[in-house]
């Protein structure tokens, strides 16, 4: 990588503001990073992105700012931030784009007006610092809405990416508008509005932080980029600001730390038992080396960890110290305070478990050195005192419990408990009633058997001494029975045995039953099997009869009936019928006749209109009925009016298609043969005709077109059509946009007619140096979508060329307006700074299009009192010489680089140069910058 280096020397008169904050600008990159750094901190290099005049270093004589000298970044002119605050809307637009890295911000859109300052620094120490203040004239109106951003990022060994360290204090937030006002993080915000309009002690800017540091760790030794990056979001408008303190980019290093506290007691209290502690440095603190005293306590020299369980009881000062070479300070000591004690002992026991229930007080026995604390116990049913363990063994439950004794934190240490097991031994007084059947024994507790009924008693020790227990068993004899039983059923039918036993064939069944004492019953059952007699009949009746079954049981539906009758023997006799239906006929005829005929009934009979009831006999004998209901026809004559729109069809009765008006009848025979006539007076009426007027192109400032067709009353539609507005600026540039307007008259025909309209717009960019000397000129060169004119016509040499030369007489604003072939119009404007004719003078372009049109087509420098170009180089973006000469007559333009690279069109770009440049007087200059290359 080439290095260049350039040092500006600015001559001329300069009027020295009396603000409270005075602002001057055209400093190089190196320039501001020195104002930046201070102790401990080398540069390594150092770029600045920025327009002209939108950087500078600043004085604060006597200013609310709170910072008393430095540099300031900003996004439109630095000079603007100089108090009185006489603006809420002070802005300038350098017309320049955005930085991606802000754009990437969270809460950040698009930017605009980006001033990039980046430098590479070598820190002697592990941390890194500087103070900064960000102002806006975006608050308070815009917070919200309009976030202006700015960002520190640094990078480097031991850094993850590119960190940006302008946060809020104590935050992980980014310092931006809409972070940091009146309502989010005021305490960091200073309100700079409804001061005093002419009181120069107050800055420009509406609002604007405190003093804020961004800090961050480093390696000590390695390189670092920092990027300071500020710029517009969403606009070209307010102006926005950083003011950083000069000087204050620092490297510091700090012996600070302390030991973490247990939470078993306040400040560094340590157990023997807990885990090793390790120190904790603060934001700039390292370790150096540790000792302690007294003697007794062992920790590690290079780390300052303690090992716990090795070290003495006691309380120790433990210090740290640093060798801090190279960072302004020689030797740095901290010292934290600790105190380390061993834990408590809460060993106990109960002598003589297990206890009887009836013992009564058992009191503990503490271990050696141990302390009676909190005493708790489970399962639930044991009576204890919570402050001494005490056992009252007769109001407790028998049972075994688990005692614990609990002692609290302290000195360090967490709580600690000891735990022991203990048992209550029941007594036992006890009467049991016991049963046998005949003929069974009888086991007693203490394993004796017996057969007789009586009662017995016995004596049995428990697990504890002097805790027998007595049982006496008091047994009975019960009986056993055997019984006979004569049973019938019907053939067919279940029968259940005693024992719930199913059977339906006749034998004896011999049953064994349990009686409610247990002991065993056996019934003997003798079963016998009854017949069933059964009867098959037809049977026939007519359709709506009813039929008498054989049970008494009254029916008229078809089908097969079994009845169930009671025999002599009480079993079920059975009877089946079969029952048919002869069918009976009813019969409802509808029927027509012409006028003045007749019809015959079924009955042979001629009858005229009316309703009829005929009854005929079946084979059977079951009767038929026929009704008839004869109804006279009359002729047909209807008349219709109808009404259709020009284009529609009508469907005449016959089925034909009518689309002309007149009369038209139609004579047609019915479904009973009898004439009808229907006569159709048909009306057709003609669409409407519209007229929709609609210029084929519109301009995009024109905002929207009124829609305007006739007949009126219709509707409009289309793409961003509301009611009769056609809205240009939503649409959009292009098209064609098609527009449809739709009219129905009083008749309900419609007619409609599409027109199509395309949005068309212009374009000016104007581009060109933003200083020049006076008497020299500075070219100026435009892009539109149409013709050029540039005012006032008195600065420029062409009114209406595409790029010209203006020669203002005075610093201000050009104006370049455009109409393309459709009438639309676009304005972009230049403001040139006009600057006294200093007697070395050069004037060097920073860029320059070699397109053949004879205006700016050389790259070469400029000067009233310049002679001689002594040497020319220009190199391209890797350092090649792409043209070289000597010697160049100052005043042969066409003598400079004309923008080729080895007989063909360089490419455009940004080139450097280096000219050694000679005056009148023969004084001698070298310039080195870049030039930029357009085509």
């Amino acid at each position: 990588m080439k290095h260049f280096f350039l040092t500006v020397l600015l001559l001329g008169c300069i009027n020295i503001a009396h603000a409270q904050l005075d602002v001057t600008t055209g400093y190089t990159a190196m320039q501001l990073a020195e104002e930046l750094v201070g102790t401990g901190i080398e540069i390594v290099g150092a770029e600045l992105d920025c327009p002209t005049l939108a950087s500078g270093l600043f004085d604060c004589i006597d200013c609310n700012l709170g910072i008393d000298s430095g540099f300031v970044l900003t996004t439109g002119r630095a000079t603007n931030a100089e108090g009185p605050n006489n603006s809420g809307s002070l802005g300038y637009n350098n017309g320049t784009s955005g930085d991606p890295d802000l754009n990437a911000l969270p809460g950040v859109g698009t930017t605009y007006d980006a001033c990039v300052l980046e430098i590479d620094i070598i820190p002697e120490c592990d941390t890194v610092s500087f103070d900064y203040a960000f102002g806006s004239e975006e608050y308070n109106e815009f917070v919200g809405s309009i976030n202006d951003a700015f960002a520190f990022w640094i990078s480097g060994p031991g850094i993850v990416g590119a960190v940006n360290i302008a946060l809020i204090p104590g935050t992980t937030l980014p310092v931006t508008i809409d972070n940091v006002n009146l309502t989010s993080y005021s305490m960091f915000y200073n309100n700079n509005t409804g001061v005093p309009a002419g009181d120069p002690y107050y800055i420009q800017y509406d609002g604007f932080t405190t003093v804020l540091t961004a800090i961050s760790a480093v390696i000590p030794g390695e390189t670092y980029h920092l990027k300071l990056a500020i710029g517009d979001e969403a606009d070209h408008i307010y102006d926005s600001g950083v003011f950083l303190r000069a000087n204050s980019l620092s490297t510091t290093v700090s012996a600070s730390f302390t030991f973490p506290e247990t939470g078993f007691g306040t400040g560094s209290l340590f157990c023997t038992t807990g885990t090793d502690p390790e120190p904790e440095f603060g934001a700039d603190g390292v370790p150096g080396v540790f000792s302690a005293t007294p003697d007794g306590l062992v920790l590690d020299p290079a780390t300052g960890s303690i090992d716990l369980s090795a070290s003495v009881p006691g309380t120790y000062t433990v210090y740290n110290t640093v060798i801090a070479d190279g960072c302004a300070i020689d030797t740095l000591v901290a010292f934290s305070v600790i105190e380390i004690n061993e834990p408590s002992i809460a060993d106990f026991s109960y002598a003589g478990s297990p206890f009887c229930n009836d013992l009564g007080s058992v009191p503990i026995i503490l271990g050696a050195d141990a302390e009676s604390g909190t005493f708790s116990a489970s399962p639930g049913g044991l009576s204890f005192s919570v402050s001494s363990g005490t056992i009252n063994t007769v109001a407790s439950s028998p049972g075994t419990y688990t005692v614990t004794n609990t002692l609290p934190s302290g000195g360090g240490c967490p709580p600690i408990s000891y735990s022991t097991s203990i048992t209550i031994a029941p007594l036992y007084d006890i009467s049991i009633d016991a049963a046998i059947c005949d003929g069974d024994s009888y086991t007693l507790p203490d394993g004796t058997t017996v057969a007789d009924a009586g009662s017995y008693t016995v004596v049995l020790p428990t697990a504890a001494a002097d805790c027998d227990s007595s049982i006496t068993t008091n047994l009975s004899i019960l009986p056993v029975f055997d019984v006979s039983v004569d049973a019938s059923i019907c053939d067919g039918d279940t029968y259940i045995l005693p024992d719930g036993v199913a059977v339906t064939a006749g034998g004896i069944y011999s049953s064994t039953l349990s009686s409610v004492s247990g002991c065993d019953s056996v019934v003997q059952t003798t079963l016998e099997i009854l017949p069933i007699p059964e009867t098959s009949q037809d049977a026939f009746i007519c359709d709506g009869d009813f039929y008498t079954l054989p049970d008494g049981t009254v029916t008229s539906s078809a089908g097969t009936y079994t009845s169930v009758l009671t025999a002599a023997s009480g079993c079920d006799s059975l009877v089946f019928t079969t029952l048919e239906l002869w069918p009976v006929y009813a019969v409802n005829v509808d029927a027509g006749i012409c006028e003045g005929a007749t019809y015959t009934l079924p009955d042979g009979s001629s009858v005229g209109a009316g309703f009829y009831s005929t009854t005929l006999s079946t084979i059977n004998g079951c009767d038929s009925i026929i009704y008839t209901t004869v109804e006279e026809l009359s002729v047909t004559y209807a008349t219709v009016d109808a009404e259709i729109c020009d284009n529609e069809e009508y469907l005449l009765p016959d089925g034909t298609i009518a689309t002309e008006s007149g009369t038209y009848v139609n004579a047609y025979t019915t479904v009973f043969g009898c004439d009808s006539v229907i006569t159709t007076n048909l009306t057709v009426h003609p669409n409407p005709v519209l007229v929709f007027d609609l210029p084929s192109v519109t301009c995009f400032e024109e905002g929207s077109i009124t829609l305007i067709a006739s007949p009126a009353g219709g509707t409009f539609s289309g793409t961003n059509v509301a009611g009769a507005v056609f809205d240009v600026q939503t649409a959009g540039v292009g098209g064609p946009y098609a527009i449809q307007y739709t009219f129905t008259d009083g008749n309900g025909c419609s007619s409609d007619t599409t027109m199509f309209i395309e949005v068309d717009a212009n374009n000016a960019e104007a581009y060109g140096s933003a200083e020049m000397i006076i008497g020299y000129g500075t070219p100026i060169w435009g892009n539109t979508g149409g013709d050029y004119n540039w005012s006032p016509a008195a600065w420029v040499a062409c009114v209406q060329c595409d790029s010209t030369t203006a020669s203002p007489p005075e610093s201000g604003t050009i104006l370049l307006t455009s109409y393309n072939e459709n009438g639309c119009v676009a304005y972009d404007e230049i403001y040139i700074t006009v600057l006294p004719d200093p007697e070395d003078y050069a004037f060097i372009p920073n860029s320059f299009t070699p397109n053949g049109d004879l205006v700016n087509d050389y790259f070469t420098a400029f000067g009233l009192n310049l002679v001689t170009i002594r040497s020319m180089r220009v190199y391209d973006r890797w350092g090649n010489i792409v043209f070289e000469r000597t010697n160049i007559p100052a005043a042969d333009i066409t003598a400079g680089w004309d923008g080729s690279v080895r007989g063909t069109a360089g490419a455009s770009g940004v080139y450097s140069y280096v000219m050694e440049l000679e005056f009148i007087e023969g004084d001698t200059r070298i310039e080195i910058g870049n030039v930029t290359l357009l085509r």
